[in-house]
């Protein structure tokens, strides 16, 4: 999404936002992962962007997604967690079942 829908991926520099990217279980370890991730990094940097965002949820089948993220030099945005759409100030107030937890991340272009 060339325009993110999330305020901190408008703000200066502005951020494209990778949205859902999933490889099936079954092709992970393969490269699949890095390679789409390459690709949207390149056609943001062909755009002259300067960063590039992502939402990741936080529960317990995400972690592997989280680490990849991170190998790949994403970072949280510093905003905290957020849950249906805002930020969250105390985590115990959420309820994963109904809406998962949220970091957004961020990655500065080179």
């Amino acid at each position: 999404r060339w325009h993110s829908a999330y305020a901190g991926f408008r703000r200066d520099p502005i951020a494209p936002e990778i949205v859902d990217l999933y490889v099936w279980e079954n092709a992970r370890r393969q490269g699949v992962g890095h390679a789409l991730l390459a690709v949207a990094e390149e056609a943001c940097r062909a755009r002259h962007y300067r960063r590039i965002g992502l939402a990741v949820d936080i529960v317990p089948d995400n972690a592997v997604a989280r680490a990849f993220y991170a190998r790949h030099g994403y970072t949280e945005d510093g905003s905290g967690a957020w849950w249906q759409g805002r930020v969250l100030d105390d985590v115990s107030k959420a309820d994963p079942v109904a809406c998962p937890v949220t970091l957004m991340l961020h990655k500065v272009l080179t």
